[in-house]
């Protein structure tokens, strides 16, 4: 098990977004750069406290979290709400896609690889399922579609502009697929406040002539304390967001009354030290 995140805010705003994608676009072809794991052992930690218990715990607060497709794939786990283990990526996709796509995952990690494959047994999507021991920018940067509309990316690299064998870096290939015409969700995390506005500024910057670009949207959750410039608690990453490409108006909608609510559920939050845990959302419309 390579992800040692699961279970944090940061997969949080990452697999809400993307489950909200998956169950409103028309996809037939799905592709996951950095898999991970189709499901993991759920334990508590400050981080995971923080992040899917305290979802758990404060789901019914929120009408708009209660309805999201993400909480229809948590339904889906056995013993929930008592949850014993949370879904990777993998499941997410499976659980909203089912049978209407193919599915390529690529990880470079054997176990996460045989855990997708046995979850998609168990789904009975065996036959649909492509798995990929393999760098993922490279994989995908080969991969092709008849139809690149139908097809949805979801690219979610440690190290968003580090070139990969390929020669190609995994913010390069987000902007390339969705100029192919490819639906495309990019996440990145950020450890510091310039490195947020750094992201922030590479994603969102206007197109130019020599290398167009397809607008992106971005939604970011981010701690507090980090906005305003005070020290902070780490619950693994300081904060994250999506860059979404391709998506239809009334997605990218849903998608953002999902990050707006999320930040709601954690007004007041502390972290047991005392620290605010507090979240605020941003997205580049506003």
């Amino acid at each position: 098990m390579a992800n040692q995140y699961f279970g944090r805010i940061s997969e949080l705003w990452k697999h809400i977004p993307l489950a909200e994608a998956l169950a409103r676009e028309d996809i037939k072809v799905y592709w996951d750069s950095h898999a991970g794991s189709a499901l993991y052992p759920l334990t508590h930690s400050i981080e995971r406290d923080h992040g899917i218990y305290h979802l758990l715990r404060s789901v019914e607060k929120s009408d708009v979290i209660r309805g999201a497709k993400y909480m229809d794939v948590l339904r889906g786990i056995p013993n929930f709400p008592h949850l014993e283990s949370c879904p990777g990526g993998p499941l997410v996709a499976m659980s909203v896609l089912g049978n209407r796509a193919t599915y390529v995952f690529c990880d470079l990690d054997n176990d996460s690889l045989e855990d997708i494959e046995r979850m998609a047994g168990a789904l009975k999507l065996q036959d649909k399922v492509r798995t990929a021991h393999a760098d993922g920018v490279a994989t995908i940067s080969s991969e092709s579609a008849a139809d690149s509309s139908h097809v949805l990316a979801f690219i979610d690299p440690f190290r968003p502009f580090e070139k990969s064998a390929c020669g190609v870096s995994p913010s390069e290939l987000c902007f390339e697929l969705a100029r192919s015409g490819c639906k495309c969700i990019f996440w990145y995390g950020f450890g510091s406040a310039s490195e947020r506005e750094s992201c922030w500024s590479h994603f969102s910057c206007p197109s130019d002539k020599e290398h167009p670009r397809v607008q992106p949207w971005i939604g970011e959750i981010v701690l507090e304390t980090v906005e305003k410039g005070l020290p902070s608690f780490d619950p693994g990453v300081l904060g994250c967001a999506v860059v979404c490409s391709n998506l239809m108006e009334t997605t990218i909608a849903a998608i953002v009354r999902t990050g707006a609510a999320l930040a709601g559920l954690y007004v007041g939050y502390r972290f047991p030290e005392g620290a605010s845990g507090a979240l605020s959302f941003r997205h580049s419309l506003q």
